[in-house]
């Protein structure tokens, strides 16, 4: 078993201007409303999984809104992120992952937190 801390450091965020380039170039996507996913897997010895979660401010006007869809995406990432690096471990590859949230109204926390398991269920598929 893999030990995972529940932890969201700075260096599993997506920040890289290149990587972010290359996920939205190359990656594929797929919808779970209300977020879209954008996945790139890619061979390596080590085991990282980068994520970038992101509001659209054409949709939320005030960044209190924008910050607080983003803390909810990210806590329920950080959560139930352990599932996604053991599948990670098995297939011995890393992930660069996009979460956009496209949605027009606010979501609840126990909403966020069900899509975002669905999310890591269905990358887990593709994989494989």
């Amino acid at each position: 078993m893999l030990n995972i801390n529940q932890t969201f450091h700075k260096s599993e965020r997506l920040t890289s201007e290149v990587q972010i380039a290359g996920l939205y170039g190359k990656g594929k996507s797929f919808m779970a409303y209300p977020y879209r996913v954008v996945y790139l897997f890619e061979p390596t010895d080590e085991l990282s999984a980068k994520v970038l979660i992101s509001a659209p401010k054409k949709r939320f006007k005030h960044a209190v809104d924008r910050n607080h869809i983003k803390r909810l995406t990210c806590e329920a990432y950080r959560r139930h992120k352990a599932v996604l690096y053991e599948g990670l471990q098995q297939h011995g590859i890393s992930a660069c992952l996009a979460l956009n949230y496209v949605g027009n109204e606010m979501i609840s926390y126990e909403k966020s937190e069900q899509k975002i398991k669905g999310i890591i269920e269905k990358l887990l598929t593709k994989m494989g």
